[in-house]
């Protein structure tokens, strides 16, 4: 999964979490709430072109929270067009 930012593909963690030598942070119990925090960190600047979310398991292990529950955070900013998945 990955942020997609006018053209350019873009990362996603408040919990730090240590995604690919980077802390991240990533906030929020519901599906909304998480990627309303994605969204504000590539607003912000923290968030760059070509980085790559954390692993669905892995994101709802730190925020304590479903699976489900982010992969639905996920699907949000693909329909909003801001995230891409791309196939491992």
């Amino acid at each position: 999964m990955y942020l997609y930012r006018h053209g350019q593909v873009s990362i996603v963690t408040s919990v730090m979490i240590h995604w690919h030598r980077t802390m991240i942070k990533i906030a929020g119990k519901t599906a909304v709430e998480i990627s309303e925090s994605i969204r504000t960190l590539m607003r912000d600047g923290e968030l760059r072109p070509g980085d790559s979310l954390p692993p669905v398991r892995e994101l709802a292990e730190v925020l304590a929270v479903n699976r489900n529950t982010v992969a639905a955070a996920y699907q949000r900013l693909v329909k909003m067009g801001i995230a891409l998945t791309q196939a491992a």
